[in-house]
């Protein structure tokens, strides 16, 4: 993440130099990449989150950094370098194959509006998922767990679904951003809901889970009804419950 959050500040400073600049010739637009400008097809990761959903005053992009450093570094300490870093640049490979069904089905007017976002947002959700009651200090005074961030992150993303929606609704050019985003949204939450259940079951079927379950349920009712007999004085473990009972080998 250290490596990652330095490209991203530098392509806030690019940005906040020139929007038009890093749009014109960083964003992942697929128009532009079969004519030559192949160089998109990463250029358009540094772009730092909400990039281009708005101005963004700098202090919040240097927060917003902070956070991600650090929820980046936890993921990475749970599920391993290899599984972190497999969950983050699927993230990547999902915007590319976003912008390029975009480009299919719309054109590439839009391109610019597929960033990085979502697979920070995906990082963030899988964080709430681990460390539920985990604690944020919202500017370091308030204290809010991490669950709850967690729905706020949910619906936020809801929500801009159904901005595209509206968008799509209304035709014209609104339908073609409205296309771009909910491509980039469902490919983004797919990912993310087939990486965080391989991690969260270390690649365990649905099948060898049921069956486990099963199993201790057995196990765990035969114990509870078993009863230890001595062959040589005939007490009981449900008679002397302090009584410890031992097999004899032989």
């Amino acid at each position: 993440m250290k490596y990652m959050v330095v490209l991203y500040i530098i392509g806030f400073l690019i940005s906040a130099m020139s929007n038009s600049l890093f749009v014109e010739m960083l964003t992942i637009d697929f128009d532009k990449i079969l004519k030559g400008q192949v160089w998109r097809l990463l250029t358009f990761a540094i772009a730092p989150p909400l990039s281009f959903g708005g101005k963004i005053d700098f202090i919040f992009v240097i927060f917003a950094l902070l956070l991600y450093y650090s929820i980046g570094n936890t993921l990475e300490a749970v599920w391993g370098t290899f599984k972190f870093n497999l969950f983050y640049f699927s993230g990547l490979a999902v915007c590319i194959v976003s912008a390029l069904l975009s480009y299919i089905f719309v054109g590439s007017s839009f391109a610019y509006l597929i960033t990085t976002d979502y697979v920070f947002l995906s990082m963030f959700l899988a964080y709430a998922m681990i460390f539920p009651n985990e604690k944020l200090y919202i500017y370091f005074i308030l204290p809010i767990k991490i669950k709850w961030l967690g729905v706020v992150d949910a619906v936020l993303i809801l929500y801009q679904a159904w901005q595209a929606v509206q968008f799509v609704m209304y035709g014209g050019e609104y339908f073609e951003a409205g296309v771009t985003i909910l491509i980039n949204i469902a490919c983004a939450m797919i990912n993310f809901f087939v990486m965080f259940n391989a991690f969260k079951y270390n690649g365990v079927s649905a099948t060898q889970r049921k069956k486990s379950k099963e199993y201790k349920k057995k196990v765990n009712k035969l114990s509870k009804n078993r009863v230890h007999v001595c062959t040589t004085c005939g007490v009981t473990s449900e008679t002397n419950p302090t009584m410890e009972f031992r097999f004899w080998s032989r």
